[in-house]
Parts: structure tokens; C-alpha cells; sequence
């Protein structure tokens, strides 16, 4: 069913994903230039491959169901999700997981097939099968990560009723602390301690640091357990909020 309702709104779901790319385009733009011309830091090459990874990694651990979790929370509708025998969570799941694979339809087969036509255009730690073997797994956390935390905003709802202006807040500092706008390599060194404190990193760079090998074995360990760490505390605030917030709720108007 929830297939069949994506592809109802096919053309919206091309025109997200665009807008999703956008953003890390332009950041390409900015820091390839940068890259020619400053031989410290990240080389062309390792530009190039970092911002195509990282709207790859966007597209595979992007969330947006506490936008309409905050929204059936404030109008009321949530109360249909309350009566059926399954957990709401799961219709965020599952449309969560159909749109991710209509996305992908179309950047997925252009990302391999440039891979393996232009190697030479990429950085070649990325053609390391151990940091692909590590790379899986934390890109697989970090979805996790990002869908729970989308869901405890979401559930801000239950006591505010600027939830979505929060969200929105949120979104935009997550361009930064995600290493979206600005490589987490190039970032003094001040600035990358503070954000590494936030489960934003944990979402987009960590994946793509470990794949372009600028963690080590030992170092790529250590952040797949942060993000282990982050997705356990995340679900138990997100638990925790959800049961409050059924407590206290009332459906709008009564």
C-alpha cells in the first residue's frame, strides 16, 4: 500500500531528492576550488569523492517522519494510530523504507557506474574492500540514528506546538555539524572536538570519513560504538517521550 502511494507522488519524490543534492553541489563547488588551489587538506580527488559519498549518504539516512509525526500530533490524527494493533512506529518505517528505495533508483546505478568507469577520478581508498566492510555497517547506524532522532522531535509535539519551527532549526544546524557544508577534516580543530559531542556528525561524515580512510581501523571502531552508544540513548529518550506524552495528551479542541 505504501508503495503504491509513493508512486502516486513519483515527481515529488525526484524533486526532494534533487533538493537534497543541492545543497553538497554547491559545498563541491566551493571546496574543490579550494582544493586546487591550497595543496593542505583534502586533495581534489578526495573532494570530489567526499561530497558524492556524502549525498549518497544523505539520500540512505535521511528522515522526515517527525515532520508528520509533530503534524497528526497537533491536529489530532494521531488518535487513528492509537487504535490499530500495530505501533505507529511502524508506518514511519515502512514509509520511510519505500521512499528511500524509489530515490535510489536512479542515483544508485549513476554512483557505481561512475565508480567503475572514472576509478581515476576518485580518491582510491574508497577501492579498499576492509573500509567498505566498515563503511556498510556504520551507513546502516547511521540511518538508524537519524530516524530516531527525527522521532524525538517529532514527539516534541506532545508539549510544544512550535515542534516543526524546532525541527527546522535543527535541520539547519545539522548542515553544519553533519559535515555537509564543511568537510569534518577541514574544521579547526576546536570547532570538531565541540561537534563531536552531537550525534549530527554520527549521521553523515563518520560514514564517509571511514570509507575515504581517514580514520584509522582502531579510530573506525571507536565511532561505530559512538554511534551504537548515540542510537541506544536516542531510543530511550524517544521511548521515554512517547510514553509522557501519551499521558498527557488530549485531542485538540477537547
Amino acid at each position: 500500500m505504501e508503495w503504491g502511494r509513493v508512486l502516486e507522488y513519483r515527481i515529488d519524490v525526484i524533486a526532494w531528492s534533487l533538493a537534497a543534492a543541492s545543497i553538497p553541489l554547491v559545498s563541491l563547488a566551493l571546496w574543490y576550488n579550494v582544493s586546487l588551489q591550497n595543496p593542505t587538506g583534502l586533495s581534489p580527488q578526495e573532494t570530489l569523492t567526499y561530497f558524492l559519498l556524502v549525498i549518497f549518504i544523505k539520500i540512505i539516512t535521511d528522515a522526515w517522519n517527525g515532520f508528520f509525526t509533530a503534524w497528526e500530533i497537533l491536529n489530532g490524527d494521531i488518535v487513528k494510530y492509537l487504535i490499530r494493533p500495530f505501533p505507529m512506529i511502524w508506518n514511519d518505517i515502512i514509509n520511510n523504507t519505500v521512499e528511500k528505495c524509489i530515490k535510489l533508483l536512479i542515483p544508485l546505478p549513476l554512483f557505481i557506474f561512475f565508480l567503475f568507469s572514472f576509478p581515476h577520478t576518485f580518491s582510491p581508498q574508497i577501492f579498499i574492500p576492509s573500509h567498505w566492510l566498515l563503511f556498510i555497517p556504520s551507513l546502516l547506524l547511521a540511518l538508524i540514528l537519524s530516524f530516531t532522532l527525527e522521532t524525538c522531535f517529532g514527539f516534541l509535539a506532545f508539549w510544544l506546538e512550535e515542534a516543526q519551527q524546532i525541527r527546522s532549526f535543527k535541520n539547519i544546524f545539522e548542515l553544519v555539524a553533519s559535515g555537509v557544508l564543511i568537510p569534518f577534516i577541514l574544521m579547526p580543530p576546536t570547532v570538531r572536538t565541540a561537534l563531536s559531542f552531537l550525534p549530527f556528525r554520527y549521521i553523515v561524515s563518520v560514514p564517509a570519513e571511514i570509507l575515504l580512510g581517514q580514520a584509522s581501523f582502531n579510530q573506525s571502531i571507536q565511532l561505530l560504538l559512538y554511534q551504537t552508544v548515540w542510537i541506544f540513548l536516542i531510543i530511550m529518550l524517544a521511548y521515554t517521550l512517547w510514553q509522557k506524552g501519551l499521558q498527557r495528551y488530549a485531542v485538540p479542541g477537547q
